[in-house]
């Protein structure tokens, strides 16, 4: 979940950037701008979805370091549409963003005018594409400008490099029983069909507030509601009790703990052994180094583990 989150939103950063001028007609400069909107995106997902920050990146100075870090690369995309002008009004819409929303929604401000690239064209990011779309599957860095699907259409399959499958649908949209639909605000009916947004789980086909912890719960979903996962908590089966998520470094223990839930943070990821519940944290490779995304260890976000090596997106290479 955290890497096919990361992908979603941070299509949102890549779409905003530019290749001219270095200094914008309005005085901002392309590294200002990457500040501005890493600083925006990491302070809106650390007040709505603190999980995705403490399992990501560990906090939030390493989450702004590691989005500026790689933002400026993306002003040499070719044929992209953007400018650094347009990368600073966009962090003014998402610093205002509501919880709810902050994930499906990219505010008007940050959606990209059309690129120069036709359907079909390989490309790192949406402002290259005159479809302003480039799906992309969550271990490639490179994607093909195509159309995106609306509500009630199919889902797109994107296909990795390996062969493996991953079902996209246009922005504000989630992929369910392979078909695009909106996702359903509280109080709205929900179905296996549909999704209910952030925060939100479908009980009794109504979506409803997700449990927080403390709360009564239900791991299915029937007899309660199930828990808030991205605000850290998760329904302890034996208890039946939501219980906030407990937080382990790379080389501890991770997974069912006894009678603990513990998620690794800062990059890491839990390997499991067959058969088992409970793991240990790999620390993220370092740019540049070995990865295995299955086995571990995981790169550091946005790096991605292409080839067995951990690579940050150089649109350059997208040909």
């Amino acid at each position: 979940m955290q890497r096919a989150l990361f992908a979603a939103i941070a299509a949102s950063l890549i779409a905003c950037s530019s290749v001219e001028p270095e200094t914008s007609q309005g005085g901002v400069t392309k590294q200002q701008a990457c500040d501005e909107f890493s600083k925006a995106f990491c302070d809106v997902y650390q007040k709505c979805l603190p999980i995705f920050v403490t399992a990501g990146f560990g906090d939030v100075a390493t989450c702004v370091a590691r989005m500026a870090k790689t933002c400026p690369s993306m002003f040499d995309a070719p044929s992209t549409s953007a400018n650094p002008n347009k990368i600073s009004t966009c962090a003014g819409a998402v610093k205002v963003l509501s919880c709810e929303t902050v994930a499906t929604t990219t505010p008007a401000a940050c959606v990209p005018d059309p690129g120069g690239l036709a359907d079909g064209a390989p490309c790192a990011d949406d402002a290259q594409c005159k479809s302003t779309w480039c799906p992309k599957h969550e271990s490639e860095l490179c994607g093909k400008c195509t159309a995106m699907p609306k509500a009630g259409q199919p889902c797109l399959t994107v296909t990795s490099a390996t062969g493996s499958t991953e079902k996209e649908c246009g922005r504000g949209l989630n992929c369910t029983k392979d078909v695009c639909v909106a996702p359903v605000g509280s109080g709205g009916a929900c179905s296996d069909a549909t999704s209910c947004a952030l925060g939100l789980t479908c009980f009794n086909s109504k979506c409803v507030t997700a449990g927080k912890p403390g709360a009564k719960c239900d791991p299915e979903g029937k007899t309660d509601p199930t828990c808030d996962f991205l605000q850290g908590a998760v329904c302890n089966p034996a208890t039946k009790v939501c219980q906030e998520l407990a937080k382990s470094s790379a080389g501890q223990p991770c997974g069912l703990v006894g009678s603990e839930y513990k998620i690794c943070i800062a990059g890491s990821k839990c390997v499991v052994p067959p058969g088992s519940m409970a793991g240990t944290c790999i620390a993220a490779a370092i740019d540049g180094g070995a990865c295995d995304a299955d086995k571990g260890p995981d790169c550091l976000a946005p790096a991605k583990c292409v080839g067995g090596v951990c690579k940050l997106p150089d649109p350059t290479l997208c040909k």
